[in-house]
């Protein structure tokens, strides 16, 4: 089902180009560099909103955005993937892998992975004044980084600073107390999950990630706030069902699939606002895009889609909507920056990545 009909493209075409005024009349005095909800996530939308619109100007502005956060970015800034520094260096190896930006990251980040194999164990604990969406930022910029190594890369060249710094954090990286923290957050599990998956297919620390895979469904099963939000279930239920298909020991596999059916069985279906619509929309997406694991074929996504293309096209709605002036209401995560890129992304049906590199490679 295409969830934005041509009937709608002319709405859906005006909402985004409105969002890329608002977002190019506000960047300049945002003070934050940060993925969440500065520079950095607004760059990739401009990134991605450049290929969609085939302007050029919007990919100008993305690399004066880009050229802004190196000048500022310093290796004091917090490891945290929010505003910090893994959310950072993530932000520069997805638009160098997306082939946005030319750059070899093993320079480019080359203070960055010092900074993020400093870690100790207060770095990866769950902070007390965590948010819910707070996410395993170190594992994400470590997943990102490998990414492109291919399946199995235990040949790689051993003076790669970021295997390297992966090997001397082990002992911390793949601590299960701290990794599974009865504290944990949804959010902040789904990524500790996909890190794991993400390590698994490379095939590093098979021993460590055996054990730590074989305590998961255990540590899933006895939680007692398996009612979270939809897309969060979505996404924890994917990553489950993709680490299924890599386990090979057959008992193991039958825990995984009992667990994944608990979660299926405890699916939130709890009514949401107009507005928490919008937000569960965007987070669906983006954690989407995060995890790469496709929600299109859930039956929830698929009625929180049509209802979002619903109320976007409520002209009420939308001014109420792009008339906030919080800062935080431009960003990449709850945000206008954030918005664009779910519609992007929606309209397609696929991940960005594979719809808009496929449109640039014509």
């Amino acid at each position: 089902m295409n969830y934005f009909s041509s009937e709608s493209k002319a709405i859906l075409d005006e909402r985004l180009q409105s969002i890329a005024n608002i977002l190019m009349l506000n960047a300049s005095s945002l003070n934050n560099i940060g993925l969440y909800n500065g520079k950095m996530g607004l760059a990739i939308f401009f990134y991605h909103y450049a290929l969609y619109s085939k302007k050029e100007i919007y990919e100008v502005y993305a690399g004066d955005l880009i050229d802004v956060i190196f000048k500022k970015i310093r290796t004091g800034l917090p490891l945290d993937f929010e505003t910090g520094l893994t959310g950072l260096g993530w932000g520069f190896e997805y638009l160098v892998q997306n082939e946005f930006v030319e750059a070899d990251t093993d320079e480019l980040l080359e203070e960055v992975d010092k900074a993020v194999a400093s870690v100790k164990n207060e770095n990866l604990k769950v902070r007390s004044n965590a948010n819910k969406d707070d996410l395993f930022g170190t594992g994400l910029y470590y997943a990102m980084r490998l990414k492109d190594w291919g399946s199995d890369i235990k040949d790689a060249s051993e003076n790669r600073l970021i295997l390297n710094n992966l090997k001397n954090d082990a002992e911390i990286l793949f601590d299960a107390d701290l990794l599974f923290d009865e504290n944990v957050s949804a959010c902040r599990l789904n990524s500790i999950i996909y890190f794991l998956l993400e390590i698994k297919r490379k095939k590093l620390f098979p021993e460590k990630i055996n054990i730590l895979l074989s305590n998961l469904p255990a540590f899933i099963a006895k939680r007692t706030d398996l009612n979270i939000s939809w897309e969060q279930q979505s996404i924890l239920i994917n990553l489950l069902s993709l680490l299924a298909g890599e386990i090979e020991v057959p008992q193991l596999k039958k825990e995984y699939k009992k667990v994944i059916k608990k979660c299926t069985s405890h699916h939130n279906n709890t009514y949401l606002s107009d507005r928490e619509v919008i937000s569960s929309y965007i987070a669906a997406e983006l954690s989407s895009l995060l995890y790469a694991v496709n929600l299109h074929d859930d039956e929830k996504h698929a009625d929180i889609s049509l209802r979002s293309r619903k109320i976007l096209e409520n002209e009420t709605f939308w001014f109420t909507w792009i008339e906030r002036n919080d800062e935080d209401d431009l960003g990449f995560w709850n945000g206008l920056a954030g918005l664009g890129l779910a519609l992007m992304k929606g309209k397609k049906h696929t991940s960005i990545t594979d719809s808009l590199t496929t449109s640039a490679s014509k």
